[in-house]
C-alpha cells in the first residue's frame, strides 16, 4: 500500500510540474505573439493638443510635429531655421506641395494628418527663415 501512494504522490508531483511548465510556455507563447504583432512604430505628439486648422502657429507646428526631424537634421532633413540647409530647394510654394505628398523618410503632411495647408505653409515658412 505504502508503494502505490508513493507512486500516486510522484504522479501527481509529476502532473502538476507539467502542468507549470505549460502554463509557462503559454505565458511565454503569448509574450512572443504580443511582440511579433506590436505596431512597428508609434507617432509621439509630445502630449500636444491637436487644435483645429488655423489655431496654431508655424512655431507650435514644427516644435509640435517637425523639430523631431528637423531639429537635428535626421536622414538629411534641413534643420529649422539653417539657411544653407534649405537653399536651393525651391519656393514656399514647392516645399508646401512637397511636404503634402511627402519626401523621401518624411511622410505625407509631415506625418500629422490633421494639419491644414495653411498650417503647413505657416510650420515651412517658420522653418525656413
Amino acid at each position: 500500500m505504502m508503494k502505490n501512494a508513493k507512486r500516486a504522490i510522484a504522479v501527481l508531483l509529476g502532473l502538476s510540474v507539467l502542468g507549470l511548465a505549460v502554463a509557462a510556455q503559454d505565458e511565454m507563447a503569448e509574450k512572443a505573439t504580443l511582440e511579433r504583432i506590436k505596431p512597428a512604430g508609434q507617432v509621439n505628439t509630445g502630449g500636444a493638443v491637436v487644435v483645429k486648422a488655423g489655431g496654431r502657429s508655424g512655431k507650435e507646428i514644427v516644435e509640435a510635429t517637425c523639430a523631431g526631424c528637423h531639429a537635428s537634421g535626421v536622414l538629411g532633413a534641413p534643420k529649422v531655421g539653417n539657411k544653407a540647409d534649405w537653399k536651393g530647394r525651391g519656393s514656399l510654394t514647392a516645399l508646401v506641395a512637397s511636404a503634402t505628398k511627402g519626401k523621401g523618410a518624411m511622410p505625407a503632411m509631415g506625418g500629422d494628418a490633421s494639419l491644414s495647408a495653411a498650417e503647413l505653409k505657416a510650420a515651412i515658412a517658420y522653418m525656413t527663415k
